[in-house]
């Protein structure tokens, strides 16, 4: 039966990690967050349509 030793090194996390650093360096982030701050206007006005709901910024 094999069992893992202390400290065994999380490979599937750096691997993950790498993935994830390659696509954050992919992503135009200008266009991100203006993509967000078009969802939060939007949300923001979906909300506003209900009765008693106000924001706070």
């Amino acid at each position: 039966m094999y069992r893992f030793e202390a400290g065994t090194p999380n490979i599937a996390g750096v691997l993950a990690f790498n993935t994830v650093i390659d696509w954050m360096k992919a992503i135009n982030w200008q266009q991100a967050e203006n993509y967000a701050f078009t969802l939060r206007d939007y949300t923001e006005n979906q909300l506003a349509k209900l009765r008693k709901t106000s924001f706070v910024r």
